[in-house]
């Protein structure tokens, strides 16, 4: 079957995409075959004197090249030549467009990214339509690699080096009015007037200037040395650990305005067959299934919010912003109003992102409404609690929502640490409640976990699902355990980094070396922003239900208890101010044992991402979710680990599980019992095999309610 729809009306050529059993349309293997076949008849046809390139798929152009091509390839060096020969094809096929004796336009309508805006850099003119899905980009570095189909050669001739070099090696993407700001559309167009813009530039090309700078002629080394400094800032932003946006500004650099289209392909396939690439596409292909969901859900109307703080505001927020109206419920007007400005501040963010009118603001604003009493929650579909995280207050409000809502109505609760399971009890109906565990700051984390407990009905999970999604943050479905996952893996690297500045490393040192690793943030600054009051309450919870390994060390303890410190939103933690500046907070070290013995940085390193990695792989052991690559994808979202390494199941599996279970015992044997592999490794070691990424390599668990399974 055919990817392209072609007519033929008054000498123009319209060419309709539509890549068959695919979402979105991409550039696959038929998708190549058929425009190079088109080619060949529009070259036997000199009445035709104009090609307009569209999408039969709405809100979608071409989203980009077909990522499972590049999955075959990704951490394999032996698949060099077959990356290269797929790069010819795609250099050999846009530049058969380029070439063609008609004038080519490209109408776009909805994502044009990657090697879909190199096929529009390909033609003579572009249009876009002003629609909010539309949007224009060469992300191709967010996923270990480089435009390798001309992209990297075309931009920077259309709309200037310095601005091309910025788009790739940052990834950026770009609305219709900055695509035509910078130059990269010649026009932008309400969506029902597209073609009849393209019509016209078709008739009218633009005519092109040349974009080469006046210092290119008296500097012509310039652009090595801009390319260099672009090159040091990505290498410097990422640690090293993204070749990519390196290799991108070196082969700008290297080539600009000397159409070596050669130097492309090869730094592709280098790139390409990596195993930072391996990774990357994992999380992307893992991402893209969250956002699929797991069913039909009921349609959601109306939203509850119990509890007016931070995390209760930015949850109405949320909801606003997605379009449904809010109910918020606390025991003052003055909670109440703190909800309001948390709506109002984020919608300033917005706004100050120009994503957002003030007028479509105020809209969002007004959806929020806020009571004392329970008049509004009978109409809710959703009650989401987010009071104080005390299991006696906890269950206390929900038992008192579940008598003013329907039946149907689904309780959902924001706990980080508390069990389903505990809460559950208080209710008449614990089937319908479900954990909905967002991260803070709303408004700027991607990841939503969905809890499902022993008694949850099914449908109510993925209503709360649905919801998250809706909210357009990432779901994901774990089973209910103190901690959950995120927060049950985190712990140990956080207690761990603490048990290190026992040990005789300074603050500031375990931070630089986890940045290193590719942290965003170490620890210590980590735990300053989440706030020493919150840390250390969760802490204590998941230390009894996890004694063999949760013990909280001594010194978060006393951080707490004796120096009363609360992080960033008191002006002072482990750090004095903000992290960033780097002033470390003296009274610490007051605290501190003598050191007996400074550990070195590889050993600071493995303690803490060790930590981690081993109750991760311990979390897919029991099934506390789905699958590897969904763990890895809730901690690259929600704990920021390094997205080149992949996620913990894939760090260790980068390590080798026999090397990590033999690093482990050694750990263990140096700092206690706490480091012994979990079964999952020791079984895996004994075979030899990595442990399992895909769903269909994880035995499904048991119980009442389906697979645990990306919502």
């Amino acid at each position: 079957m055919s990817t392209l729809a072609v007519t033929y009306a008054d000498g123009i050529a319209t060419v309709d995409i539509h890549v068959h059993g695919e979402r979105m349309n991409v550039l696959n293997q038929h998708l190549i075959h058929d425009l190079d076949a088109l080619c060949d008849v529009l070259l036997s046809k000199p009445e035709i004197t104009a090609v307009i390139f569209r999408s039969a798929k709405p809100g979608c152009f071409i989203a980009g090249a077909d990522i499972k091509l590049l999955r075959a390839a990704a951490g394999r060096p032996e698949a060099h030549p077959d990356v290269l020969a797929m790069a010819n094809t795609g250099q050999g096929l846009f530049a058969r467009i380029a070439s063609l004796p008609q004038t080519t336009v490209a109408a776009i309508d909805g994502a044009c990214l990657g090697g879909g805006l190199e096929l529009a850099l390909a033609c003579d003119a572009r249009v876009a339509s002003d629609s909010e899905k539309t949007v224009l980009g060469l992300p191709e570095v967010q996923l270990g690699i480089l435009p390798g189909w001309g992209g990297t050669q075309r931009l920077p001739r259309l709309i200037g080096f310095l601005p091309a070099l910025e788009l790739i090696v940052a990834g950026k993407r770009l609305d219709a009015r900055k695509a035509l700001k910078a130059g990269l559309v010649d026009r932008v167009a309400g969506a029902p007037f597209l073609m009849d813009a393209a019509r016209a530039l078709a008739a009218k090309p633009p005519v092109r200037v040349s974009r080469r700078p006046w210092w290119w002629y008296i500097a012509p080394f310039a652009p090595r040395l801009l390319a260099a400094v672009a090159a040091r800032k990505a290498k410097a932003k990422t640690g090293g650990l993204m070749p990519a946006p390196v290799r991108a500004a070196q082969v700008i650099g290297a080539t600009a305005w000397s159409e070596d289209y050669a130097a492309e392909g090869l730094a592709l396939a280098d790139l390409a067959t990596s195993p930072q690439v391996l990774h990357l596409i994992d999380a992307f292909f893992a991402s893209e299934a969250a956002k699929k969901g797991g069913g039909e859900s009921a349609p959601l109307r109306q939203v509850g919010v119990l509890g007016a703080g931070v995390m209760g505001g930015g949850i109405a927020w949320a909801a606003a912003a997605a379009g449904l109206p809010v109910r918020v419920r606390d025991l003052t007007l003055d909670a109440i109003a703190k909800a309001h400005a948390t709506v109002a501040d984020y919608e300033r963010q917005v706004q100050k992102m120009r994503k957002r009118t003030p007028g479509a603001a105020n809209v969002v604003a007004h959806r929020v409404s806020g009571t004392l009493g329970w008049d509004g929650f009978h109409d809710a579909d959703v009650v989401i609690e987010a009071v104080v995280e005390n299991i006696e207050v906890k269950r206390k409000v929900l038992a008192e929502c579940e008598a003013h809502v329907r039946d149907d109505t689904v309780l959902a609760s924001n706990t980080s640490s508390l069990t389903l399971t505990d809460m559950a009890v208080a209710l008449r109906r614990p089937q319908r409640l479900v954990g909905m565990h967002f991260f803070n700051p709303v408004n700027r984390m991607p990841l939503v976990e969905v809890v499902a407990h022993a008694a949850s009905d099914p449908a109510a999970v993925e209503r709360v699902a649905a919801l998250a999604r809706r909210m357009g943050k990432t779901a994901i479905v774990v089973q209910d355990c103190p901690g959950f996952l995120v927060n049950r893996c985190l712990l140990p690297y956080l207690a761990e980094a603490a048990r290190c500045l026992e040990d005789g490393a300074g603050i500031a040192r375990i931070d630089r070396l986890l940045r290193g690793f590719g942290m965003p943030m170490g620890p210590f600054e980590l735990c300053d922003a989440i706030g020493l009051d919150v840390g250390y309450k969760v802490a204590k919870i998941l230390a009894t239900a996890y004694p063999d390994r949760g013990a909280a060390p001594e010194i978060l303890r006393r951080v707490y208890e004796e120096l009363h410190l609360t992080g960033a939103k008191g002006g002072k933690g482990f750090y004095l101010g903000k992290a960033k500046d780097g002033r470390v907070n003296p009274q610490i070290a007051e605290l501190l044992p003598p050191t007996l013995r400074e550990p070195g940085d590889a050993e600071i390193i493995d303690r803490c991402v060790l930590a981690l990695a081993n109750e991760a792989a311990r979390c897919l052991d029991e099934q506390v979710v789905a699958s590897g690559e969904l763990l890895d994808l809730a901690m690259l979202m929600g704990t920021g680990f390094p997205p080149a390494r992949g996620g913990p199941i894939h760090e260790l599996n980068q390590r080798g599980v026999r090397p990590t279970v033999e690093r482990l015992r050694q750990l263990a044997a140096a700092h206690g019992e706490r480091f012994l592999p979990c079964d999952l490794l020791i079984r895996h070691a004994k075979t030899a095999t990595p442990l399992p990424i895909h769903p269909e390599s994880v035995p499904m668990p048991h119980g009442d309610h389906p697979a645990v399974h990306a919502a």
